[in-house]
């Protein structure tokens, strides 16, 4: 029988979240199914909490206490059986500090690397979907059964040996020690590892042999938390850098914010520093330039810090030779790093999906520079087409809602959606995290966001019941499909500002495309 074709696709999709009943005071009576350790994760201290005691640290300025959340993170290490910081130390390391595009960077750099036959360990954060997505071996994330099995391995070991209740890792710590055990346990070659926040007092960096270090373009973000100024917020980001750590760092916007990088280079005692040449200084060896027109070209400086890392650590191993150098720089490209690249495609970045009949272009762009990428982005794609253009949008916690809403306005919006980063009513109800509460602040946000696009839109090019807030992305989606259920034009939708929303949508979105698949497989059988 023909599954029915979908009128309403959005409205029709259930996300599944377990419930969060989880009891953390004893695992002993728990049946260890993935299920339940999401459960027993999520009942961790969330990372947002992490942020605000680090805030609040800081702004007593008392550093101690920073260094406290390393020592607590090598604390939770060594509490589990036949792992420590020596174990720790034999990993091979590419750390990746930076404001923005550290996720594409150790993804390029990890694709790379996997094009040498190097058996690679991956660990960045946010996930979109699931949290498996943090944690990768050989690019693909950790399938469901070896997180389960890993999960209770480490939270097991970490409950036998609390002193009280709460002496557990955050959510996010958890996770990174999690990641680097499956790192030493699968004996990888290599792990990279993306920087949370800042720096210096980020939890990844308990690790003491950094072989390889990359640092990509700075912005202002997290400032009362890493500092008001560039400057400071630099002095944050190369505090990764070890005793003979070769560094790698993208050219900055200001020669004040690379003397810092040069200055924390010699402190630390790094062994070589190199800013990565721009993308046309490059020598292509027997192969075409890469492709980013699907994409955008800020990534290309993001790649060439990703082939500085990656062939910094063949060369290290002479895996790649040496003529390909000039001095400490890659300035030899040759096709393997071009193969790595166009496979690659870094989820909710410059993403395109088709769902739907609608076009949907997703980027998780969340500061004024990076929205001015991403508006640069979206413009290109539906420039010269006869389409409807929507925006939707959400903004996470105290960033400057007004300024990154500006960088978008210039786009001729026909319809624009705030929405709260919160995908379903249903998985409102289901996830202990998000409450009434929490939703109505987020709702509270939205409106405030409705009312700086409506003072922004003074030459009323937009009526106000073409600007609409939602309580949950579905519907906001279901919204966006009325929407292409009553124009004949193709409808072009950029989802951006938080990768939450980014991540939300795509649960939704791609669940759609399941469905779609499904009818046409039905369709061409009955066909034949």
């Amino acid at each position: 029988m023909l599954i029915s074709k979908v009128i309403k696709p959005f409205s029709r999709i259930k996300l599944p979240m377990a419930k969060s009943n989880f009891c953390t005071a004893s695992t002993m009576h728990v049946k260890k199914t993935f299920e339940n350790a999401i459960s027993a994760l999520n009942n961790l201290q969330s990372n947002a909490s992490a942020v605000n005691l680090s805030l609040k640290l800081r702004q007593q300025q008392i550093h101690d206490e920073a260094n406290l959340n390393l020592r607590d993170t090598e604390k939770f290490l060594e509490r589990i059986d036949g792992f420590n910081m020596k174990s720790l130390d034999r990993l091979s390391i590419i750390h990746v500090s930076g404001s923005k595009g550290k996720g594409s960077v150790c993804t390029y750099t990890d694709a790379i690397l996997r094009e040498y036959n190097v058996k690679t360990g991956l660990f960045t954060s946010p996930h979109l979907i699931s949290v498996t997505e943090r944690i990768k071996l050989m690019g693909i994330s950790i399938d469901k059964s070896d997180f389960n099995r890993y999960f209770w391995e480490v939270y097991d070991a970490l409950q036998s040996k609390k002193s009280h209740e709460n002496d557990l890792p955050s959510y996010f710590k958890f996770l990174q020690i999690m990641a680097f055990y499956i790192f030493v346990k699968e004996e990888v070659d290599v792990a990279i590892v993306e920087v949370g926040i800042g720096g210096e007092y980020d939890s990844t960096n308990i690790l003491r042999n950094t072989e390889i270090v990359g640092i990509t373009a700075l912005q202002l973000e997290h400032t009362q938390l890493l500092g008001k100024t560039l400057e400071e917020i630099a002095w944050q980001k190369a505090g990764i850098i070890k005793k003979d750590s070769f560094v790698y760092y993208m050219k900055q916007s200001k020669d004040s914010v690379a003397n810092v990088i040069e200055e924390r280079f010699k402190e630390l005692k790094g062994k070589r520093l190199s800013p990565v040449p721009f993308f046309d200084e490059y020598v292509w060896h027997n192969c075409s330039l890469p492709d980013f027109k699907q994409t955008s070209d800020i990534n290309k400086i993001n790649f060439s810090l990703a082939a500085q890392l990656s062939a910094r650590w063949l060369k290290n191993r002479m895996l790649l030779s040496e003529r390909y150098f000039s001095d400490n720089v890659l300035i030899v490209i040759e096709s393997k790093f071009i193969d790595a690249i166009q496979k690659c495609q870094v989820e909710g970045r410059f993403q395109q999906i088709k769902s739907a009949g609608i076009n949907f272009y997703l980027d998780g762009a969340h500061t004024i520079d990076s929205m001015f990428i991403t508006s640069n982005w979206f413009s290109s794609k539906i420039e010269n087409e006869k389409t409807l253009s929507i925006l939707l949008f959400n903004v996470t916690g105290d960033r400057d809602s007004e300024h990154i809403l500006n960088s978008l306005h210039s786009i001729p919006f026909d319809f624009v959606c705030f929405t709260t980063n919160i995908a379903s009513e249903e998985t409102n109800k289901q996830c202990e995290n998000y409450t009434d509460i929490h939703q109505n602040v987020q709702y509270d946000r939205c409106l405030k966001h409705k009312e700086i696009w409506t003072t922004m839109n003074a030459d009323k090019r937009l009526k106000s019941s073409d600007i609409e807030c939602f309580k949950t992305i579905q519907d906001a989606l279901d919204y966006i499909c009325n929407i292409k259920d009553n124009n004949l034009m193709p409808i072009n939708v950029l989802i951006t500002g938080s990768l939450h929303l980014v991540g939300g949508s795509l649960k939704i979105i791609k669940s759609i495309e399941n469905i779609d698949m499904i009818n046409e497989k039905f369709t061409e059988r009955n066909m034949t």
